[in-house]
Order: structure tokens, then sequence, then C-alpha cells
């Protein structure tokens, strides 16, 4: 078992702010962040919910040097944390006004990861927004995708403007030199910046 794992589990008998993630992200952030496990890092994580999951990341990240917890949930303000390197950040990750809130902390991410609404225009605005502040080693984790296909969150398979297809067209940009046309890279992602 490794040890982001036990930690994660170990929250479950600890307190009333347990980390709710599937279990097969669990065994993913093992391998993933393990390299980040001793350094004095920078995380964010979109969607607080109970907490749990940022006082799984202070006692895995030990050096880390803050944990900010960015939601647009009031409610969060009464969450009591066991350090003082957890912040909360109370706005909509969809907001550009997150940036500057981010930067009163840190001016570079090694780890943000997005467990917010998990709907595709929040996603994208989220990752528009954040991806600029992760260091040029760090990760931007999403979190459930699969709700790209849901056709209550305005999604499917076939969705347009769904997180997915968003995602699939950055991979096209990146290989843009093999297109073998005439057409600009940011040419392809028009249809969003209209409307999103």
């Amino acid at each position: 078992m490794g040890k982001f794992r036990e930690i994660f589990s170990s929250r479950k008998s600890e307190s009333d702010l347990i980390s709710d993630k599937w279990s097969s992200y669990i065994e993913i952030y093992d391998k993933i962040f393990e390299k980040y496990s001793t350094k004095k890092i920078n995380i964010a994580e979109i969607g607080v919910q109970n907490g749990g999951s940022l006082e799984v990341y202070n006692k895995y990240f030990a050096n880390a040097q803050s944990i900010i917890g960015i939601d647009n949930n009031e409610k969060c303000k009464e969450l009591n944390f066991s350090s003082s390197k957890i912040k909360l950040i109370i706005i909509d990750a969809a907001s550009k006004a997150v940036v500057s809130k981010l930067n009163e902390y840190a001016g570079k991410y090694d780890i943000i990861i997005d467990d917010g609404s998990h709907t595709s225009e929040d996603i994208i605005k989220g990752f528009s927004n954040l991806f600029t502040l992760i260091e040029s080693n760090g990760l931007y984790v999403i979190e459930d995708m699969h709700t790209s296909y849901f056709q209550s969150c305005n999604n499917g398979l076939y969705a347009p403007y769904s997180a997915n297809t968003f995602f699939k067209l950055l991979s096209d940009i990146v290989n843009y030199q093999f297109w073998n046309n005439n057409l600009n890279p940011s040419d392809v992602l028009c249809g969003f910046k209209k409307k999103i």
C-alpha cells in the first residue's frame, strides 16, 4: 500500500474532514505525487467540500509551503484545519480574479487539482485561468472528467464545447506542425473563445 493511500484511508477514522476520491485516483496519486512528497511545494485544489483532501495533502506533502483550497461556498469558512499552511480562498475558480488571490500565497504552483463543479465550462475556465501558474515541472490534474459525457451537465460524446473536446483540441494544437494545412493553431479554439 502506498503512502498516499495510507494517509487517505486513515482520514476516514480520524475526523469529520474526510476525503472523497475514487479509489483509482488514489493509486495514480501514489505514483504521480511521489516525486513531490518531500519537496517544498505549493499546491492548490479547486473544490474544498469538507476539507478532507487538504488535510491529506498536509500530511502527505509534509514540507509543503502552502496548501490552498478554492471554493465558492461561503460555508467552507467554518472549517478548521490542523495546519496554518492550509488556507482557503472563497471565490469562483472560473473567475479571472482567482489568479491574483492565488498569487497572494505563491507565484507558481507545483500541483493544481480541479475537483470543483465538474461542469465543462468551469473546467475550461479554471484551466485557462490557472494553467499559467503551474511550475514547469508541475501537474494540473482534473478529476471526474467522465462528467463530460453527462447530458445533465450539458455534455455528451459529441458535445462541441465539452471539456473533453477542449482538451482533445489542445492535443491537436500541440501537434500543429503536422497538420499539413494553412490553419493557425489559435483558430482551432475560436468557438470556445466565443462561447466560454
